[in-house]
């Protein structure tokens, strides 16, 4: 029985077939993904299919639309991992106030702005509001170093934002929750 998939750079085809395979995997319950463009679709197909899904890995655009659809299809998820992305900030207001049962949450190496239309300035610190709602959970991860090597590189080529074949070797089990490193 399929527990756990890594799905890096989902196209439109490849999505429909995983939309239909997802039907066979009733145990799934963790999903790494990168740079899914359609997430209510996918997630629809977990929540549809997978009654015990509970942990989410995502590296990519994390907007209001991405937070809506998380909150929506997948309300009783425990672990989210959007390390490496780029989210905004409502978006993390978003997922904190509304996914009650989030116990792990790992936003370490992102890029966190206030807007879509306004891309700078990027936050390297996370104001009281969030960090008083992630103190809440069993875990909540972000990159603990001011002088970070891969978030100020992100931070200076945000157009270039870390992506998950950018880490050296090794470095992508870092400040990882330990579901995903193995």
């Amino acid at each position: 029985m399929l527990e756990r998939l890594v799905l890096p750079l989902p196209e439109s085809k490849t999505l429909s077939g995983f939309c239909i395979a997802v039907k066979r995997w009733p145990a799934l319950k963790s999903l790494t993904a990168a740079g899914v463009t359609q997430p209510k679709r996918l997630l629809k197909a977990i929540t549809e299919n997978c009654p015990d899904f509970s942990d989410l890995k995502h590296m990519g655009l994390v907007d209001d639309k991405f937070a809506n659809t998380v909150i929506t299809c997948l309300p009783k998820l425990k672990i989210l991992s959007l390390r490496g992305s780029l989210i905004y900030r409502e978006a993390l207001y978003l997922i904190l106030e509304n996914l009650e049962n989030l116990e792990v949450f790992n936003i370490s190496h992102c890029l966190i702005t206030a807007s879509p239309m306004a891309p700078w300035p990027f936050y390297g610190q996370l104001d009281d509001r969030l960090l008083e709602r992630g103190t809440r959970l069993k875990r909540f991860i972000v990159c603990a170093q001011r002088s970070c090597t891969k978030c100020s590189y992100a931070a200076r080529h945000y157009r270039k934002m870390v992506r998950w074949f950018d880490y050296d070797e090794g470095f992508w089990k870092q400040d990882e929750v330990s579901g995903f490193t193995s």
